[in-house]
């Protein structure tokens, strides 16, 4: 078992409770799927993605880095031109739970602003129920997911990615990509196999 699917499940178990209008899941009686890729954009890995998703014909969601998107500024035009949506993912990947309160929500308001989006996904999953509440207060909606697909442990392959998150979906799920260095040697590989394969299980992909 992965490390962090402890936390993933405790996340799922609680999070209604601890996040009351915060989204884990869309209620969807069609199958369709919402794919959103964290922490980019990246240039080599997002396009890839971005190739990847127009090749199957598959909306997304990206929640980037406000810190990579000042740096990429071209890609995230590519990401809103194609059709895809943004969201925020702080400024600088803070841990909601480690980052002083004050500090974190400036971060967030300002990711947001620079991506006008009112979308925000906290790095980690971590996130002080009193920082969201705030957020909730000024209008930023938080979503977190219901399907986690691991490409970001380095101790995983790809298959392993793959046979983890191909059957946890159901009609509605938010899953969730990294379009990170780090993950896109599990990426390359997973992305384009689960698509296939949910495909052929009649889903299709629409973005947040």
């Amino acid at each position: 078992m992965p490390p962090y699917k402890r936390f993933h499940d405790l996340l799922l178990k609680l999070g209604v409770r601890a996040y009351p209008d915060a989204l884990f899941r869309k209620a969807e009686s069609e199958k369709v799927l919402y794919l959103t890729f964290d922490d980019g954009p990246t240039p080599e890995v997002t396009s890839f993605v971005l190739e990847t998703l127009q090749q199957f014909g598959a909306k997304a969601c990206f929640f980037l880095i406000g810190r990579n998107a000042i740096k990429n500024p071209e890609i995230v035009n590519r990401i809103t031109a194609l059709g895809h949506s943004i969201g925020a993912h702080s400024m600088d990947h803070e841990n909601g739970w480690k980052t002083n309160e004050n500090d974190y929500l400036i971060s967030v308001r300002e990711s947001a602003s620079l991506l006008k989006t009112s979308l925000f996904r906290p790095p980690y999953g971590r996130l002080k129920r009193g920082a969201y509440r705030q957020l909730k207060e000024i209008g930023i909606n938080t979503v977190f997911w219901d399907v986690l697909s691991y490409d970001f442990d380095t101790r995983l392959s790809a298959e392993d990615c793959i046979n983890l998150t191909e059957k946890e979906v159901s009609p509605g799920s938010i899953v969730v990509f990294h379009d990170s260095r780090k993950a896109f040697p599990r990426l390359e590989k997973a992305l384009p196999t689960l698509i296939q394969r949910w495909k052929e299980q009649g889903y299709s992909f629409r973005a947040l």
